[in-house]
């Protein structure tokens, strides 16, 4: 066979590996644009969480400085039986701040346990 026959085979099969590995290369870069945009969406989410919180923070210290909550609106604000109550007592999910043997809280003590009830359907 003619020498530069053999030569345009040669670049013929080098292209064909080069295409292979383009290929390859396109698809590890599909997989990492996927991850990116999923990484991208959770930024975005958690963004807009801060600044939900931020706003809730912002009116749960003005409550805070208005007044005590007592067993009974915190059951009420949360939608929990006095039992459930008790056992987040209990369970340190609610930190109660006490004067004698009463509980009573700020609002902004409850951010935590309002977001959970909400994402439980609760509120």
């Amino acid at each position: 066979m003619k020498k530069w026959l053999l030569n345009i085979l040669q670049s013929m099969e080098d292209i064909y590996q080069i295409l292979k590995e383009i290929k390859a290369l396109y698809h590890q870069f599909t997989i990492v644009t996927a991850h990116l945009q999923t990484i991208i969406q959770l930024i975005e989410n958690y963004n807009q969480l801060a600044e939900e919180r931020e706003k809730t923070v912002d009116t749960a210290q003005h409550q805070h400085e208005i007044k005590l909550l007592d067993i009974g609106q915190v059951m009420k604000i949360l939608n929990i039986s006095e039992s459930t109550y008790y056992r987040w007592v209990e369970n340190g999910e609610l930190q109660p701040r006490k004067k004698g043997k009463r509980h009573y809280y700020y609002l902004f003590d409850l951010h935590d346990q309002i977001a959970k009830s909400r994402l439980k359907g609760r509120l």
